[in-house]
């Protein structure tokens, strides 16, 4: 993630950084002591992952009728 307004060129670099890195054994294991696993996301991929993630947990909120404290 980055602030709104970032280039798209410095989004891209940003990314391709990240996905260097989630490859490295130090990232992966970390990652995976924590329960999940690492991915190569592109920046779309990403975007639409977080949307969906965003209106399913919100729904699930709801329904839940969980308010903020």
């Amino acid at each position: 993630m980055a602030p709104a307004g970032t280039p798209p060129a410095v989004v891209e670099k940003i990314n391709a950084d990240m996905i260097t890195a989630s490859r490295t054994e130090a990232a992966i294991t970390a990652v995976r002591a924590g329960g999940s696993e690492t991915g190569d996301l592109s920046t779309v991929q990403c975007r639409d992952f977080l949307r969906r993630e965003t209106a399913m947990w919100a729904e699930a909120a709801k329904r839940a009728e969980v308010t903020p404290e």
